[in-house]
């Protein structure tokens, strides 16, 4: 930012105090009226670069993305050597999906700024649009050799790495020094996400710059071993298959194995099975298929699938809602949202089939009530399941919309059609709950704009115990292939870079259990007597004391069940002591924060 001093010009002294209150405004929050001050500031002093590109800062706030892109272009007119506004330009032109003005805009910030590893990553990004693979590879290596960490940038190379699998079309030009690089990329993908294929990639183009290198020759004979391991996995589904053909985990087990090889089309083909044969299985399920299908053009198959499995039985939720899925992934919104409410029909008659006799009478919902935001294995589902039993509540269309996070982008009549008309005279309240929220950086003022009197309900569990059932749930899936102290380990080396990231990592076991570092967020947007807190062990431990509570917080009378059946629980193999010991000393520190932000006591460091 170049300094406004003002001079002894009465306008342009106006113009700053103007810029001054803006900036307050935009702080605060208040985004509207900083965009009036920012132009009463230009009107007063129209050679301020930095008022326009606050301006267009403000506007982008508002997703008013050609204005953004106005106030942007008058910024750099008047200092074209800002690096930040051709940043920022890029972002509001890859908003509207002009990528060939967005590609220009972040290679002339890279030109100002090369060490802005955020601009590379956008890059390859508006790249990857436009099937530029190379070029949004070496984007991202960029990105990862500028220091950026973010799980975000190695999940977009290995989207391209997918589409552009041949490293001789990579045109990298590689210097010694550039070999650390590789190698980190190549150790996040055994360590994170287990696709050895992308990892010998890399370790290949490491060994290119440092060919004498024992730590990368023994580091790539141990992967390929691992990777002959899986072929072997490989046969055995194949023969499990064949012994038994209408096996969905058969199916399932193969996709995933033939995921980690990246053969793609075959595991297309493998999960079409599995769908087949279970198609009310959730959709996220299988963990990153549906980005691979858009990609592939196969969406038109898979939908083919479900729409023969709701011909099969017309009163399934869950294959409404897959479809659904599917069709809002291919931009057709009207007939996802008749998906819905049709889902919708049937949930009223499994909760609440009384309704069915006064269906005239009812009325769509407006907005959440209430919300179950975490944690993640805590037990939401339990107590989901225990709220949607009260004669006062009628729960969502499913449990995780994941609107409020991973989905915002579909709009808020998308999010609406997942909770079903209600009596509106008779007090019924409905809500959702998905764990994915209270770890998501942006979740919780996106519900403040819109909902800012729902209520909120957090469930946390012993992180230590959070930490390892979230691992073994992933083991069950075929997500995770490594061993429980490879995994932690792993996760705590990379935890330790400084300015390392806890947020919105759905693979992190450990960092979603720091709970302390996301209720700050939570509690500096919504008012503390609007979050009812719990113990995982609390609940548990008096399921109808804890219901008590949660019903007085949403004024709602006591509701007594005749049992409480616990949800998704899992035994997992006792953890030994040493690893708990790890585990209890990361956690301590975190504990300790948590109990005094909170005013309550956990116990948990014991």
């Amino acid at each position: 930012m170049s300094e406004f001093i003002p001079s002894d010009n009465s306008s342009e002294t106006a113009a700053y105090e103007f810029y001054q209150q803006a900036e307050t405004f935009f702080s605060q929050g208040n985004i509207r009226a900083a965009i009036s001050l920012y132009q009463r500031s230009i009107e007063l002093n129209p050679n301020f670069s930095w008022s326009y590109h606050q301006l267009g800062d403000a506007y982008s706030q508002q997703n008013q993305w050609e204005e953004a892109i106005s106030a942007y272009h008058h910024a750099i007119q008047l200092n074209p050597n800002c690096s930040w506004s051709y940043y920022n330009l890029g972002n509001a032109r890859l908003e509207l999906g002009q990528f060939q003005e967005a590609i220009s805009a972040y290679n002339q910030a890279i030109v100002l700024d090369s060490n802005f590893a955020w601009s590379y990553y956008k890059l390859g990004v508006a790249l990857g649009q436009e099937n530029r693979w190379s070029e949004a590879i070496y984007a991202y290596f960029k990105a990862v050799q500028n220091n950026l960490n973010s799980p975000e940038v190695y999940a977009k190379l290995q989207e391209a790495t997918q589409f552009e699998s041949n490293p001789q079309s990579w045109h990298f030009n590689l210097a010694s020094e550039d070999a650390e690089t590789c190698l980190k990329i190549a150790r996040h993908f055994v360590n994170h996400s287990n696709q050895l294929k992308t990892a010998i990639t890399f370790y290949n183009l490491a060994l290119e710059t440092q060919p004498n290198r024992r730590e990368i020759l023994a580091e790539l004979q141990q992967i390929k071993q691992t990777q002959i391991q899986q072929k072997e996995k490989l046969k055995l589904y194949y023969t499990a298959i064949k012994n038994n053909p209408q096996s969905y985990e058969n199916h399932y087990n193969l996709g995933v194995a033939l995921s980690q090889e990246q053969r793609w089309d075959e595991a297309i083909l493998a999960y079409f099975k599995a769908i087949e044969i279970k198609p009310e299985i959730p959709t996220w399920v299988y963990q990153g298929l549906w980005e691979i299908i858009e990609k592939q053009g196969k969406l038109e198959a898979v939908e083919l699938i479900y729409r023969q499995a709701i011909q099969q039985n017309p009163n399934s939720i869950w294959c409404s809602v897959n479809l659904g899925e599917i069709l809002t992934r291919k931009g057709e919104l009207n007939e996802a949202l008749l998906c819905y409410q049709a889902a919708c029909y049937q949930k009223i008659i499994q909760f609440h089939p009384d309704w069915i006799e006064n269906i005239e009478k009812l009325e769509p919902v407006s907005q959440p009530d209430f919300m179950i935001i975490g944690t993640q294995k805590g037990g939401t589902t339990s107590l989901y399941y225990y709220l949607a039993k009260h004669p006062q509540i009628m729960p969502s269309l499913i449990k995780e919309i994941d609107f409020w996070s991973t989905k915002y982008n579909r709009g808020i009549d998308w999010y609406l059609a997942h909770f079903p008309p209600i009596l509106a005279d008779k007090n019924i309240l409905t809500g959702e709950a998905t764990p994915s929220y209270l770890d998501h950086r942006e979740t919780a003022e996106r519900l403040f704009e819109v909902f800012p009197k729902t209520k909120l309900i957090v469930v946390l569990r012993n992180p230590i115990e959070r930490t390892v059932s979230h691992y073994y749930q992933w083991v069950n899936m075929n997500w995770e292939f490594r061993s429980l102290e490879k995994a932690m380990i792993s996760e705590i080396e990379r935890l330790s870079v400084p300015n390392a990231s806890y947020w919105n990592q759905p693979n992190s076991y450990i960092a979603r259990s720091i709970y302390v570092e996301f209720l700050k967020k939570w509690l500096d947007v919504f008012p503390r007597e609007q979050i009812f807190i719990i113990s995982s062990e609390n609940f548990y431990s008096n399921p109808p004391g804890t219901l008590k509570q949660i019903f007085d917080f949403l004024g709602l009378s006591d509701h007594p069940l005749t049992e409480y059946k616990k949800y998704n629980a899992r035994s997992y193999p006792d953890l030994d002591e040493s690893m708990r010991n790890l585990l209890g000393n990361y956690f301590k520190i975190y504990n300790q924060e948590l109990e005094d932000l909170l005013g309550m006591k956990f116990n948990w460091n014991k």
